[in-house]
């Protein structure tokens, strides 16, 4: 049985997550090394710009001389930033090796006398002619693509969506008979099957934007060469060195104050952690204040910590409002009883102390 490990988007930076994000790919490289994989297929964007693998090339070098399997790359769209037309092809990348040749690469190679293809795709400006592409029809054997680009109909729509990839048609892949298409740039794990052949991205291998708020890892495949298809199994692996992109609502009291079980959130040190205030409060200052309190107090506990103001509004005289009070006593008792109901609650009080600001003439 072949296996192989699947992994895109990791974005190696040497500014400020430098050792995060090495300490991420080293765990790629670990983990690929404990399950005995022939082979780890790197998908693009292994760095976050050129000047970013010119940097780190020497240290990316090292943390993969020890690995037995085979290691395929092919470069993303970020690659080619600020790269001044030079390409990755200067930089000795040691046991990895990169495809950069357009259109694309088809090799053959063989572990524990099983035979499996890769069809090696850079990335590119246009895909459009494919159909043109000298790509020999396969024989038999199963046929893996490594490609980077945003497959039609797997586009990601979720925050601060990832700009720059180029559109690929899905039947490129049915075309050159294709059996799994390790995929690479949507940001987001997903997933689809196109004929004969599973189309994955595993997402980025780590919290790199605002809003990745899903377990960051990578794709596992087991693959028999049965008929009329190969077989094909994949799971996901998690990545603890990634940590997790985690936003908690946060409602704020009248008075400013913050709930006390703050300081108590199920964090990892990998973390970054946004709490998004809400709600309108008598006193700036004294939210400010304890803002300042509660920062001192959970930096110390996540990689980055981000307190999100922008929905409190100020409004001088509401603690004193007993409609507002009456509300918010009942509003805290339905809260506590129905965690289950938190996005549709939250969403209940900030209509209603909005509707209270509106009335009383508050401000943001």
């Amino acid at each position: 049985m072949l296996r192989f490990l699947h992994c895109a988007d990791i974005h190696l930076t040497r500014l400020e997550d430098r050792d995060y994000s090495l300490a991420v790919f080293q765990e790629i490289v670990e983990l690929a090394s404990a399950r005995e994989v022939h082979a780890l297929l790197i998908s693009g964007d292994l760095f976050d710009s050129h000047a970013d693998a010119q940097a780190l090339v020497p240290v990316v070098r090292e943390l993969v001389r020890d690995f037995e399997g085979d290691i395929l790359f092919i470069p993303g769209n970020h690659e080619a930033l600020r790269d001044k037309g030079l390409g990755l092809s200067a930089f000795d990348f040691g046991k990895i090796e990169l495809f950069e040749d357009l259109p694309c690469s088809l090799i053959q190679r063989q572990y524990d006398g099983e035979v499996v293809e890769f069809l090696l795709i850079p990335h590119a400006r246009s895909y459009d002619d494919f159909a043109s592409w000298e790509v020999p029809a396969p024989g038999g054997i199963p046929r893996i693509a490594l490609a980077h680009g945003v497959v039609e109909g797997m586009a990601y729509a979720g925050p601060d969506g990832e700009e720059g990839g180029t559109a690929i048609d899905p039947l490129l892949f049915t075309r050159f008979g294709v059996n799994y298409a390790a995929l690479g740039h949507i940001h987001a794990r997903r997933a689809v099957t196109s004929g004969n052949c599973r189309l994955a991205y595993p997402g980025s291998a780590r919290v790199w934007r605002k809003g990745e708020a899903d377990a960051r890892g990578v794709l596992f495949l087991e693959v028999e060469n049965a008929h009329p298809a190969p077989h094909i199994r994949v799971n996901f692996l998690d990545l603890p060195a990634a940590g997790r992109y985690r936003r908690v609502a946060v409602p704020v009291e009248l008075d400013g104050s913050l709930p006390p079980n703050l300081n108590a959130l199920d964090c990892s040190p990998q973390d970054v952690l946004e709490l998004a205030l809400s709600g309108v409060v008598e006193d700036e200052k004294f939210l400010a204040r304890n803002c300042e309190r509660l920062h001192s107090n959970l930096e110390a506990r996540v990689r980055r910590l981000l307190i999100d103001r922008d929905q409190v509004a100020a409004l001088p005289g509401i603690a004193t409002q007993p409609l507002a009070r009456d509300f918010l006593q009942i509003w805290e008792q339905e809260f506590a009883s129905n965690p289950d109901m938190e996005q549709q609650l939250l969403r209940a009080r900030s209509i209603f102390l909005d509707e209270m600001r509106q009335m009383l003439g508050g401000r943001r």
